[in-house]
């Protein structure tokens, strides 16, 4: 519970969740650094674990809050904006792998 109440303060702030993950990556390196430099490298595949379940329930929690926000705000129910994504999916799936070749270069 506590962990899921970052997510919602970040979202209740205003910072983004792709912030948060990028915060996060970052302080992993950190700490994967510090572990490799006193000999226990042994310990990082529990600290990756640790970071991403963190993470998913972090990203749930800001996924939640930002879903209630736009039912509360439109009307529209978390099940209907649901449904309404899964259509829309296949639209903006061509426009957004667009965009990201435009901002990131690469092929596929």
């Amino acid at each position: 519970l506590k962990v899921s109440k970052v997510g919602l303060a970040h979202c209740k702030a205003g910072v983004s969740g792709r912030l948060f993950s990028a915060l996060l990556g970052v302080l992993l390196v950190k700490i994967t650094e510090v572990l490799l430099n006193r000999g226990r490298g042994d310990l990082i595949p529990s600290l990756q674990k640790g970071a991403m379940w963190t993470l998913g329930i972090v990203d749930e929690a800001y996924l939640m809050a930002v879903m209630l926000s736009m039912e509360k705000t439109t009307g529209i129910k978390r099940e209907l904006l649901d449904k309404s994504v899964m259509l829309s999916a296949d639209k903006v799936y061509d426009e957004v792998s667009k965009k990201l070749v435009e901002e990131l270069g690469g092929g596929e």
